[in-house]
C-alpha cells in the first residue's frame, strides 16, 4: 500500500472519528437539554402543588367561619323569637329578614360545595331536559332580589318569553345563581345587575352585567381556578370560597359551553355565556316549565 493510500485512509478515519464524536455530543447535548425541561417542568408543578395546598388550607380555614358564622347566627336570632324574649311585632320582622339573609347565605355556600366536591369527583354528568329557559331565569333572580336589594342593587331582566330549551336544568340554574351572586356581591351600592337572555336557533346566550371594580384582564385566567379569590388575608372585603366561578367553568363545559369575560377595572363587567342545545335523541324524557324541578320517571332532579 502506497503512503498516499495510508494517508488518505487515515484522513477518512480521522473524519470518521469527528463525525462519531459530534453526533455523540449532539444527543448528549439533547438528552441534558430534555433533562433541563423536565426539571423545570416538575420544580413549575411542585410550585403549582405547593399554591394548591396553600389555597385549600386557606379555603378549609375560610369555610369554617363562613358556615359555622351564618349558622350561630340562625340559631341565636331564632332563638331569640322562641323564648320569647322579642314581643315587638316590627322586632320579630327583622329579626326574621336577618334570619333569612344568613339561612339564604347557608343555603347558597352549602350549594356550591356540593357541586365543587362532585366536579372533583368527576361526577358531573348532564342530564338533559326540555327547559322554560324565561321562568328558569325569573326564578333566579327573584331568589336573589332580596339580598340585592339589601345591598341597594336592583336586578333588571330581558328575557325570551316561553322559549323552551333542552340542557341539563340543574347545571344551568348553578351556573346562573352563580353569575348572579358574583354580579351583586362586586357590584357598587345603587347600580344595577342587568341580565339578557337570548335564543338563536340551537344555541343559548346569557349575559350578566354589574357596575363595579371591574377585572384586570391579567387576572382572567385566575379568576375561574378553584379556591382562588383576587383577594385574600387583611386585604379581604368579599365573603366567599372562591367555588362561584369555577363550577360556572366546569359546567359550561360540561354543557359543551364557552364563557365569556368582557370588564375593565372600574367599569362595566359583563359575563356571558354560550351553549348548544342538546339534541332530542340525547336527553330522557322529561319537561320543567320552571326549571326547578326536572322528572326523569320516578327520579326528581333538583
Amino acid at each position: 500500500m502506497s503512503v498516499l493510500n495510508m494517508d488518505h485512509n487515515e484522513e477518512l478515519s480521522d473524519l470518521f472519528l469527528l463525525e462519531e464524536l459530534k453526533k455523540r455530543l449532539e444527543k448528549k447535548n439533547n438528552l441534558l437539554k430534555t433533562q433541563s425541561a423536565m426539571v423545570t417542568e416538575l420544580e413549575e408543578l411542585n410550585d403549582r402543588l405547593r399554591d394548591v395546598e396553600h389555597v385549600k388550607s386557606g379555603f378549609l380555614s375560610n369555610i369554617k367561619n363562613e358556615i359555622n358564622n351564618p349558622l350561630t347566627s340562625i340559631l341565636g336570632l331564632s332563638g331569640q323569637i322562641l323564648n320569647g324574649s322579642v314581643m315587638d311585632p316590627e322586632k320579630i320582622k327583622f329579626l326574621a329578614s336577618l334570619i333569612n339573609k344568613e339561612a339564604f347565605s347557608l343555603d347558597f355556600q352549602l350549594r356550591n360545595i356540593f357541586s365543587a366536591a362532585e366536579i372533583e369527583a368527576g361526577e358531573i354528568d348532564p342530564q338533559p331536559s326540555a327547559l322554560n329557559i324565561d321562568e328558569l331565569l325569573q326564578n333566579q333572580i327573584n331568589f336573589f332580589q332580596f339580598k340585592a336589594i339589601q345591598q341597594g342593587i336592583i336586578i333588571s331582566y330581558s328575557g325570551v318569553t316561553g322559549k323552551i330549551f333542552r340542557t341539563d336544568g340543574a347545571m344551568l340554574q348553578s351556573i346562573i345563581m352563580n353569575l348572579l351572586a358574583n354580579a351583586i356581591q362586586f357590584s357598587t351600592v345603587g347600580q344595577n345587575v342587568t341580565v339578557w337572555c337570548s335564543i338563536d336557533k340551537n344555541e343559548l346566550e346569557i349575559a350578566v352585567q354589574n357596575s363595579g371594580k371591574g377585572i384586570d384582564p391579567k387576572d382572567y385566567k385566575h379568576i375561574f381556578e378553584r379556591f382562588r379569590q383576587l383577594e385574600s388575608g387583611a386585604t379581604k372585603t368579599h365573603q366567599g370560597h372562591g367555588l362561584g366561578l369555577s363550577i360556572v367553568r366546569e359546567f359550561t363545559d360540561a354543557l359543551h359551553g364557552k364563557i365569556e369575560i368582557n370588564s375593565e377595572p372600574g367599569k362595566l363587567t359583563t359575563f356571558t355565556i354560550k351553549l348548544k342545545e342538546f339534541e332530542k335523541s340525547k336527553f330522557p324524557e322529561g319537561f320543567s316549565t320552571e326549571g326547578e324541578e326536572i322528572f326523569f320517571g320516578n327520579e326528581e332532579v333538583l
